[in-house]
This record gives C-alpha cells, structure tokens and sequence, in this order.
C-alpha cells in the first residue's frame, strides 16, 4: 500500500524586545523581567508550538489512519469487485464451455447414430419410350438419322449404338447395330451408361452440399467415421482426402486394378453381400501427394460412400428421388438394381 508523505510546516515566532528609561534597577528589573518575560514567553511558546506540533501530528496520525483505513476500504472493496468480476467470469465461462461441450457431444453422437446400410436388391426398372413431346420437322429428324449412322459405321469396332435430341419441346430418338447377338438396337433398349453417372454423382454431392449435410473442406475420417467399410480400408492406398479433392481427382488415390481384365471387378460385385466398400479393395498401389490431377473410379466410389452415409439413404434411391425422377430420365445404380433382360451387352 502506498501513502502520502507528511509535510512539517515550520512556524518561526518574532519576540520584539522593547526597553523603557527609567532608573538603572529597573532597568535591570525590566531587562531580568524581560528576560524572565522573555524566557516564560519562549517557554509558553514552546510549549505553545509544541502542542500545536503535537496536535498537527495528531491529526496527521489520525488522517493517515483514516487515509489507511480508507485505502484498506478500498483495496478491500477492490478486491471485493474484482473477485465479483473474477466469479462472474467464471460463471459465464462454464455456461459457455459447457455449450461447446454440449455441441462437440451432439456432432459427435449424430456421427455415431449412422449406420453402414446393408444393400437391398431393387427390381429392375421398367423402360419405355419417351412420350408427351413434339416432333422435328421430317427434313431435320431425316438429317439426324444421317449423321448417326455416318458416325457409327465410320468406327471400326462397333456394336450398337443409341442417341437422342431434346430441343424446345420437341424430341428425337435413334438408333444403329445391335443390342446383343442378332438383336437390333431400339430406342427403349436399356444401356450402361459407364463413367457419364460421375456427372449425376458429382450433382448429388454439390445438392447434398447445399442442403447443408457437409462442406467441400470435410475429409473422408470425419464423414465417414464409423463406416466401418471405410474403416477397414488401408490408409496408405485410401489416403485421407476431403470432398473438393475428390470431385476434382486431385486426392491422389490411384484406380483399381484391370490387370484382370475386368473379372475381378465382376466377380466382387456379384457377390450376394457385396456393399460398396467392397469395390474400393480393387485399389491396391499406394496413394500419391494430393493436388494433381488423375483420372480415379475410387475418388468416385468415396464420394458414393460420403453421399449414402451422410444422409443414411442408399445411393440408388437418392439418385431417384434428387435427380432422375425429377427429370423424367428412367435409370437404376447397377449392381443395386437386377440386370434388365434386355439390356444392350456388348
């Protein structure tokens, strides 16, 4: 605690000494009462500043202790409010980490609820012919049916092949070569659409983004944590990855293995309980550094995963439900759906 310095005023007290005339005696008197007045008055004075010294110590001693009194008052009361203030904090702390706590538990228990689904094999869809739209002109679907049979007998290794135009309303459809062996083509014939699904996949995943189930900077251990199919991947094949990685192939995943021919692949997706997890063990070359751009199914495949896992719906049905139904396009996720009868085989 810090206090004020004291300070001493000094009174000086001026004694004028006067002498009368008059006989010497008296004289002497008067100067021995003088000096008597005088010693009794510097006496008296003493006295007098001597007590007044006293007094102002006093009073001194006694604003000290008041001003000490008061600082311990308000160190006292100081101490009072900052303990307040230190307790307030305190309370306000634990409301808010227990918030956080609360909402790291809540993330953390709807990550767990997630199940990995089983697959359940769908009936194979029933195509038919597009209808409900107009016609081109008789000249323009005469010169479409041209270029497409100039494109497809001007490849050498051909099979069968099958397109159609949509343009202001109006549709046409066509077709060239076989569906199988002595079977022709026809517009409804059901045909593998390959790799041209990334770009339906890629759609759910940015619509899955929108709706707020994930983010584009999530990785592959927080989304699918607790997948255990991702589980039981081996981390230096299926490196970590988040999904803007993914959808751009820049994870640095490598492709399966078609050192087989493609029977491998077959032979692990007929399998009575294949779940998707399963196709991306055909991956077997480690993982390269992240950021280059590589052609990659298993990229695909994780995404497939993400896009089923994070909204605990099977990936045929989202493909359903948010795209092909609402574009009138009749399609099904092989091997989830039976293999249509007449499906084009090449």
């Amino acid at each position: 605690m810090k206090t004020s310095n004291v300070c001493a005023a000094m009174i000086g007290v001026l004694l004028a000494l006067g002498c009368s005339s008059g006989d010497a005696p008296n004289v002497t008197d008067s100067v021995i009462q003088q000096v008597a007045s005088s010693s009794a008055t510097e006496t008296a004075t003493q006295q007098t500043a001597s007590a007044s010294a006293t007094e102002t110590a006093t009073q001194q001693s006694s604003s000290t202790s008041a001003t000490e009194a008061a600082t311990q008052q308000t160190v006292s009361s100081a101490t009072a409010t900052a303990t307040q203030q230190m307790a307030s904090a305190s309370a306000t702390a634990k409301p808010t980490q227990q918030s956080l706590s609360s909402s790291a538990t809540a993330i953390a228990t709807q990550q767990e609820s997630k199940q990995m689904l089983s697959i359940t094999k769908v009936s194979a869809p029933v195509f038919t012919l597009t209808k409900g739209f107009d016609k081109f002109s008789a000249q323009e679907e005469s010169s479409f049916t041209s270029v497409l049979s100039q494109y497809f007998y001007s490849v050498e290794t051909r099979m069968g092949i099958s397109a159609a135009i949509f343009s202001g309303g109006k549709l046409w459809s066509g077709t060239e070569g076989f569906a199988s062996k002595n079977v022709p083509m026809q517009p409804d014939t059901p045909i593998s659409v390959m790799s041209s699904s990334k770009t339906f996949l890629s759609a759910l995943i940015l619509k899955q983004i929108d709706d707020g189930l994930y983010n584009l900077d999530d990785r592959l251990s927080e989304l699918l944590s607790g997948h255990q199919g991702y589980e039981r991947l081996n981390t230096k094949i299926i490196s970590d990855a988040t999904v803007e990685e993914l959808l751009l192939m820049t994870a640095g995943h490598a492709d399966k293995d078609t050192s087989s021919g493609g029977s491998q692949l077959n032979y692990v997706v007929a399998k009575p309980n294949w779940v998707p997890s399963d196709t991306i063990t055909l991956t077997v070359s480690p993982a390269r550094p992240p950021g280059s751009y590589e052609y990659s199914n298993t990229s695909s495949y994780l995404l497939g995963l993400i896009a089923q896992y994070q909204s605990q719906t099977d990936l045929n049905t989202l493909y359903q439900s948010e795209l092909l139904e609402r574009l009138s396009i009749q399609a099904g996720l092989r091997p989830v759906i039976e293999i249509p009868d007449d499906m084009a085989l090449p």
